[in-house]
């Protein structure tokens, strides 16, 4: 349960390089700015970043900087869905600094196992409808707030951390 409550704390195997505002993000961020657009402010009204001005964030110390970019969503309500590549830059990226072997183990069940489960709750429940919420198969675990400086983004005149 403290994952859900306080996020995610891994272990790092290497100090964050000085703060970079200037990298460029992919030409597929550039592509879809008003998906890249939606997708910041959603995530900020939710409070899952934090978006400062460039300006503010240049006085910050260690944060990583990593590329954003879009690419194709299978849903047909979107087009394009951001994504933030912690494997960028090449050697110095923030997947590469994570020790992986201190994640949380995860266990996850295959689509019979969950169509399995429908079909119990219909038979203990029948007459009831049975629904599921669009988009709440996946849930993103956040970061410990001590790690948020490696999950920074610049764009455009923001900095981004998510």
């Amino acid at each position: 349960m403290s994952i859900a409550e306080t996020g995610v704390s891994p272990c790092w195997t290497a100090a964050p390089p000085p703060s970079s505002t200037t990298l460029k993000n992919h030409q597929s961020a550039n592509k879809n700015l008003a998906v890249v657009i939606a997708s910041i402010r959603s995530g900020q009204v939710a409070d899952r970043y934090l978006v400062r001005d460039a300006d503010v964030a240049a006085g910050w110390k260690g944060i990583q900087s990593s590329p954003l970019g879009a690419v194709p969503k299978k849903d047909v309500e979107l087009v394009q869905r951001l994504v933030h590549d912690l494997s960028f830059p090449k050697g110095a990226a923030t997947n590469n600094a994570c020790d992986t072997a201190s994640f949380p183990s995860a266990t996850y069940q295959s689509v019979a196992a969950i169509a399995r489960r429908f079909d119990d709750c219909a038979r203990r429940h029948s007459g009831v409808r049975i629904v599921l919420l669009k988009g709440v198969g996946f849930r993103h675990l956040m970061l410990e707030a001590q790690s948020v400086h490696w999950m920074g983004a610049p764009f455009r005149n923001v900095m981004l951390l998510a």
